[in-house]
């Protein structure tokens, strides 16, 4: 990972429970929007965002350890989701 890699954490304002492999957040920003259920993968990815700021590449890494794959596998599709949850308010990079 590059020092200058931003780094993906889940927004100070957005309120969340679960564990596991599921977890329900909600933007606190956007009240009008329901809460996002997250299972399966996107729990896997919810999980190491909440663990603190990390590089894209660590959060492909980490989730692809706790999956049981090879990163190269899941490198576009992590880096979609946290698009997702950036547009959703619910995640931020920088």
């Amino acid at each position: 990972m590059s020092e200058r890699e931003p780094r993906w954490q889940v927004r100070g304002d957005v309120a969340w429970t679960g564990s596991g492999d599921r977890f329900v957040a909600m933007a606190l920003a956007t009240p009008e929007k329901q809460p996002l259920v997250l299972e399966g993968p996107a729990a896997l990815i919810w999980q190491t965002l909440s663990e603190g700021p990390l590089a894209e590449t660590d959060v492909v890494a980490q989730v692809a350890e706790l999956a049981g794959i090879e990163p190269g596998v899941i490198t576009d599709d992590v880096a979609a989701f946290l698009r997702q949850l950036e547009d959703a308010k619910l995640a931020s990079c920088g």
